[in-house]
């Protein structure tokens, strides 16, 4: 049976969509220098939103699971090196959830509210509990590349307890957090033009095994956004599953179109806005069975920076 989520996909997060930090700096050409710029003590917050519509077609029937995930999360910088190395901790202030499936049924769920509707499994509400307040550290270079990423004692604990099929367990897991910063974007090692174009690639795991993610950027250029002049990137990706033997499920993917668009702040140095939508075609044999997914993704992420509290004058 296909996992009935849509975490396994890097990109989504949106994904777990939380955070790509950019520096404007011209070089000697006028070119911008797009990198992470970041000053010991900034604090930041930041909202991520994730929707998910999964369609699946198994022996004939067809059904579909609606997810919405929420996370608000607070950055604080401890320190950055010579070399541009940003090491920070995050902390997760707040989650919601909105889940409508066969499996699990109806799920609403709000950190911040005294009252929250929960049918589901008490292990699946008490996670959730758990994960508010949620402390995981990164270490990361200029270019957004993830050099070091550890979660807490609580958060691991609290991943253990979800069942091993929720999409809440890969969201949250220490490999999609790090995507959450370095897959949106790993930015250009040079300065770069309107038009110009960088790409990457990457190997994840996921639930359906091993998969190849391309990356195409693209500098667009400046653009007024939200009354602020913006550095504008497009992006687009493909994944690919990656031929293995122990590959645990036999994936084919029919179709599949990726896009989005990142909006950088270069008098702040920090993201603004980041926007991106998935939707994909799947086929995969899993134990004698033939089982078709679409899925359908649409996640954003905002960033402001937490102006710094005013000095107390002692007495």
């Amino acid at each position: 049976m296909l996992p009935h989520h849509t975490g396994c996909w890097p990109k989504l997060i949106a994904l777990s969509l939380v955070a790509l930090l950019v520096n404007h700096g011209l070089a000697d050409e006028g070119a911008p220098r797009l990198q992470w710029q970041l000053r010991p003590h900034d604090r930041l917050h930041s909202e991520v939103t994730e929707e998910h519509k999964t369609t699946t077609i198994r022996q004939g029937q067809t059904t579909q699971s609606d997810v919405r995930i929420g996370m608000w999360i607070r950055w604080d910088v401890q320190e950055v090196s010579q070399e541009g190395q940003h090491r920070f901790t995050q902390i997760v202030d707040r989650m919601t959830m909105e889940q409508e499936s066969p499996n699990i049924g109806r799920l609403v769920y709000d950190s911040s509210a005294q009252q929250q509707l929960l049918a589901t499994e008490d292990t699946v509400t008490q996670s959730l509990r758990d994960f508010v307040g949620l402390e995981f550290m990164q270490t990361m270079n200029r270019r957004g590349e993830i050099l070091a990423l550890k979660l807490s004692e609580q958060g691991e604990t609290a991943l253990r307890s979800l069942p091993p099929d929720s999409q809440l367990r890969n969201m949250l897991s220490q490999d999609h957090l790090k995507r959450l910063v370095q897959q949106i974007c790993i930015l250009p090692e040079n300065p770069v033009q309107p038009g110009d174009t960088w790409t990457t690639k990457t190997i994840e795991m996921t639930p359906f095994g091993q998969m190849q993610l391309d990356s195409l950027y693209t500098y667009l250029g400046p653009e007024e956004f939200r009354n602020r002049l913006l550095e504008k990137i497009g992006m687009e990706w493909t994944v690919t599953p990656v031929a293995r033997d122990s590959q645990p499920v036999d994936i084919v993917i029919q179709n599949q179109h990726s896009t989005g668009l990142l909006y950088f702040d270069p008098d702040a140095g920090h993201l603004r806005e980041a926007t991106v939508r998935q939707e994909i075609a799947l086929e995969a044999r899993v134990a004698g069975q033939v089982e078709q997914q679409t899925v359908r993704t649409a996640s954003r992420m905002q960033l402001v920076r937490v102006p710094a509290e005013p000095a107390v004058t002692p007495p």
